[in-house]
């Protein structure tokens, strides 16, 4: 019976052998199969851009001169015409590499700002990637109703930072406005009209207010006593703000939601304590609201009048247009390659990926090797914020003289504000021109973004229809800024969640191999901010100018604690963690040895 025992005993080890063999445990020391790459999110969803959709006999406004074409690179909207692509097309055949020291993706704020801190240290080898046939980014200006109107970010923010300063400076060379917050209507959504006395006589108007600034200062206490963040609402409950009214509601909406293009329950209290100043609404004499850009050359102006990279010719001719990313390669040790869906590679020693975060945690560009645990996870901590503009021309202003109208209504964040864009823009008066814009925010601007073009003039006549109890024209121009759609933002900028660990940011801007990463989601201070991306840009061209001169070059390791200072805990790591698969192969293994060895002691 033993030798018997002993045979049987001998072919299992051989058998285990044979089977762990197979699966790589026995190759070379802390190998492991490397996991497969990401996968572009390019779906049958995807739709080429549309151009504003039009009313019967309207035909397309008439464009500034000068001004170029409407832009054709922005977001998918309505049905494709006849013929038109559901999907984009593959990737064209690859053709040979060209080599290029640094190589830029993204002609955005951030990365015009990098291309440019290069080139002030004397770097001429340098090569910029934009998917859109403009720069500017989520900065971008469209032709409407005759006019120029910005789509995007048109305000310099955060206040008093330099950025906000740069454009004041800027002077008759940057026309900006400032919002009249007195003026405006705040209506329900059957049309009553004195909700603001309302407001005022219920003292709303400050109980948001102190609500907002004292429950950003809780996050102070959460510092002192190193207490764990929590959510900006759960702090406004900690005061005893239970917004249940419509009136309340929509207050709330628009001294939070509206800057930061998400609800309070998805926003870190921590990260967002500084913003009380940008949130809340300032009304009256000395008010100072945030300033509104209507330079009719267009907000991404403010980079021709300040950068050497737009204003130098040779500098210039640096930026390509049409350069859609789909891989980025970067498991080589001394260079990063990089493909286009146009079929040209660009081979470079350093890359500054400055995709929008929305593009990353959507997966909308192939990187190879697919990022490490570590840095998805902190990807995903954030949370991309929404916020869309419907830009509607009609024949006359039928909503009043007044520069916002506020619908109050029990729906949160449906149409709630409604903007008068001839109070902004002297051009359409002039021309007699009449355009509304509705701004919202979150999950309805998602929604709005993810319907046709069509369905969303509809939906919005029939609240305009609801407010106005007479008869009101229908719309001669629509145009949506889609950017939660548009597969090169996939949402208008980042907001920070209580996931996120301030001591952990540093995964967040850390490079891979020879990738570095800007973008407003990459900087600590100003994250959502045109500041931010600036910042990030900046950082990031010194960053990769001192890699290639020998430099401080850190990045982020597996492995190594973030969360507090002292011994960091043990931690897991893809090259030690056994797969699921393995982890059954060995515990199969064990139970057949365990056999072998009762049936020898029988």
């Amino acid at each position: 019976m033993k030798v018997l025992g002993l045979c049987l005993l001998a072919v299992v080890l051989l058998l285990g052998l044979v089977a762990v063999t197979s699966q790589g445990i026995w190759q070379q020391p802390g190998y492991y199969p490397p996991e497969p790459p990401q996968t572009p999110g390019q779906g049958p969803g995807y739709l080429p851009a549309q151009p504003p959709v039009y009313g019967p006999g309207q035909g397309t406004p008439p464009r500034v001169p000068g001004q170029g074409a409407p832009p054709h690179g922005g977001p998918p909207h309505g049905a494709p015409p006849p013929g038109a692509p559901t999907q984009r097309p593959g990737p064209a055949i690859p053709k040979p590499p060209i080599n290029v020291k640094f190589l830029v993706l993204g002609a955005g704020a951030s990365g015009l700002q990098a291309a440019q801190t290069l080139i002030s240290k004397g770097e001429t080898d340098i090569l910029v990637l934009e998917a859109a046939e403009t720069y500017g980014g989520r900065i971008r200006d469209v032709p409407f109703a005759g006019v120029r109107v910005e789509a995007g970010a048109d305000s310099p923010r955060p206040m008093s930072q330099s950025f906000d300063s740069s454009v004041k400076g800027l002077g008759g060379r940057m026309r900006v406005h400032k919002p009249n917050w007195q003026s405006m209507n705040m209506v329900s959504e059957e049309g009553v009209t004195n909700l603001s006395s309302v407001a005022y006589q219920t003292h709303a108007w400050p109980r948001i207010a102190y609500t907002v600034r004292e429950g950003l200062n809780l996050a102070e206490e959460l510092l002192e006593s190193h207490d764990s963040d929590m959510s900006v609402r759960a702090a406004f409950q900690s005061l005893g703000w239970f917004p249940t009214a419509p009136l309340d509601k929509t207050l709330e909406w628009l001294h939070f939601d509206y800057k930061l293009g998400d609800v309070p329950g998805a926003a870190s209290l921590k990260s967002h304590r500084f913003d009380a100043p940008e949130l809340i609404v300032q009304r009256g004499p000395n008010a100072n609201p945030h300033l509104h850009v209507t330079e009719q050359r267009g907000f991404k102006s403010y980079f021709d009048a300040n950068f050497l990279l737009m204003t130098d010719p040779a500098s210039r001719d640096k930026i390509l247009f049409n350069k859609e990313v789909v891989e980025v390669n970067y498991g080589s040790p001394d260079h990063v390659t990089v493909t286009c869906r146009d079929g040209s590679v660009y081979q470079a020693e350093w890359v500054i990926c400055t995709f929008s975060l929305g593009v990353l945690q959507r997966q909308m560009v192939k990187f190879t090797p697919g990022f490490p645990g570590w840095k998805t996870r902190e990807l995903n901590r954030f949370v991309m914020g929404a916020h869309t503009k419907v830009f509607m021309e009609f024949p006359n202003t039928f909503w009043g003289s007044r520069e916002f109208l506020l619908r109050v209504s029990d729906r949160r964040g449906h149409f709630p504000l409604f903007v008068d864009l001839g109070t902004r823009i002297p051009e359409l008066r002039r021309s007699d021109r009449h355009v509304l814009m509705a701004e919202i925010s979150g999950d309805e601007a998602r929604r709005i973004d993810a319907q046709t073009t069509q369905e969303t003039s509809r939906e919005m006549m029939r609240v305009l229809r609801r407010l106005f109890k007479f008869s009101i024209p229908e719309p001669l121009a629509v145009h949506v800024s889609g950017w939660n759609s548009n597969p090169l933002t996939m949402g208008s900028h980042s907001l920070w969640t209580p996931a996120l660990n301030i001591n952990c940011f540093h995964k967040i801007q850390s490079r891979l191999g020879r990738l570095l990463f800007a973008g407003e989601h990459t900087s600590l201070y100003f994250s959502g901010h045109i500041q931010g991306a600036l910042e990030s840009g900046e950082r990031e061209g010194n960053n990769a100018y001192l890699c290639s001169t020998g430099g401080t070059c850190p990045a982020w390791s597996e492995g190594v604690s973030c969360a507090c200072s002292g011994t960091p805990p043990p931690q897991f790591s893809s090259a030690s963690r056994a797969k699921p698969k393995m982890l059954k192969l060995g515990l199969g293994f064990a139970v057949m040895v365990s056999a072998v060895i009762r049936l020898l002691n029988v």
